[in-house]
């Protein structure tokens, strides 16, 4: 029997049974499906996160006053309850430090309600120092950035984010205009460009910057100048390992540490945010790939059940075969040819959805989706070996059929 009529018997079969047969494939289709809009889909991820990394700020470093569990073994039970960082600490690592050109202390971002003539909008309001817009990447659309005076003078000065303003302002120039918040009057000096690639569960648009001594000042009054983390940048990336070594031990020496004792602080650089977002990705990823798996498994057992009613019900027909000199071999390379044909409907149609779902979700989440090659073509040849490998049970069940017993059964 030549492949051409194996190939010609097999999809005549199928189309007998065409409501089966379509159910079976349905299977397939839904795991295949699953498996290339989750590889597309954690490829457009990937991407975003990468984009998200570079829109933070160039060479970007930051000391901030935390410890990894998986590094505060060394660190004392009284070191962890006085982990702290002080304006101090960031005018040492500005002195001592060359290759660091930009540094900031910083006070996180305080969420509460931003209020203008009456209308109210919840915004985050950080404090920093003239030199964290630039480290930060942003641009001053309106306005313009503080200024020393603004920082030693602890005024009430704000910038808004993008959101902030047009909320506020709409198209008017707000500069000058006076807001109100934690029951303090501002008056907005400049307004950020919108960020390019907003951050999950949260719009940074809604951002604002003031003086860190007025946030310390007039906001939260903390004592002994304690930040919560102090925002750097180097001139190029290659400085970056240098600075964050020397940044290591000038705080180690400022704090008072023995060499034995773990860093009561932590520095971080764009690359390990990278690596830690990059790594929560591929381990969601990966349980995604595990749920398509699970599915396209499901649909492999379809396919060998389906196989197997097959057999059953085309007894008769397997006798007549190889009552008139049909071999072992060719009924074999029947059922498997019509479980690889299965199977490889399924995965092209699965392919071609999974495809259209990862631009589809694309669309909606503005991330740009990556199909590779290697994914269809993995796709491909796990469509095939699935057909082999559950088809070749049903097959070997049916080559091995009596012809005098296949002939009896009605």
């Amino acid at each position: 029997m030549t492949p051409a009529i194996l190939i010609q018997t097999a999809l005549q079969s199928l189309w007998y049974r065409k409501g089966r047969s379509a159910l079976t494939i349905l299977g397939i289709v839904v795991g295949i499906a699953a498996v290339i809009a989750t590889m597309g889909i954690g490829t457009g991820a990937r991407i975003k996160i990468q984009e998200r990394m570079s829109s933070m700020g160039k060479n970007l470093l930051e000391v901030i006053a935390w410890v990894p569990p998986s590094l505060s073994k060394n660190t004392s039970q009284k070191r962890k309850k006085l982990l702290h960082l002080r304006v101090t600490d960031a005018e040492a690592l500005k002195k001592q430090v060359p290759l660091i050109t930009k540094i900031s202390p910083v006070y996180q971002g305080i969420e509460a309600p931003i209020s203008y003539e009456g209308k109210h909008i919840t915004g985050k309001v950080r404090g920093g120092n003239e030199q964290l817009i630039a480290i930060d990447a942003l641009t001053i659309v309106r306005g313009s950035n503080f200024t020393a005076e603004h920082i030693t003078q602890s005024r009430a000065v704000i910038i808004l984010g993008a959101r902030i303003a047009y909320e506020f302002f709409g198209n008017s120039d707000p500069i000058g205009k006076k807001v109100d918040f934690f029951k303090r009057r501002f008056t907005v000096i400049g307004v950020v460009a919108p960020i390019e690639f907003p951050q999950p569960m949260q719009n940074p648009d809604m951002n604002c910057i003031i003086p860190y001594t007025t946030m310390k000042n007039r906001i939260t009054y903390r004592k002994n100048n304690v930040i919560d983390y102090i925002a750097m940048s180097t001139a190029d990336k290659e400085s970056i390992p240098t600075a964050m070594r020397q940044t290591k031990a000038i705080m180690r020496h400022r704090h008072k540490l023995k060499p034995k004792e773990g860093d009561d602080f932590t520095v971080f650089d764009q690359q390990s945010y990278a690596k830690a977002a990059e790594g929560a990705s591929e381990i969601i990823q990966l349980l995604l790939l595990i749920i398509a798996s699970i599915s396209l498994l499901v649909g492999s057992i379809g396919v060998m059940n389906t196989m197997l009613v097959t057999v059953s019900e085309r007894t008769q027909e397997i006798g007549i075969r190889l009552a008139l000199g049909a071999t072992t071999g060719m009924i074999r390379a029947q059922f498997l040819v019509e479980s690889v044909i299965l199977c490889l409907i399924g995965g092209t149609v699965g392919i071609a959805l999974g495809i259209g779902l990862s631009h589809i979700a694309g669309r909606f989440t503005d991330w740009r989706i990556v199909i590779e090659s290697n994914a269809i073509i993995a796709s491909f040849l796990t469509t095939v070996i699935i057909g082999i490998f559950f088809g070749l049970y049903p097959a070997q069940r049916a080559a091995k059929l009596d012809p005098v017993d296949a002939l009896r059964e009605r």
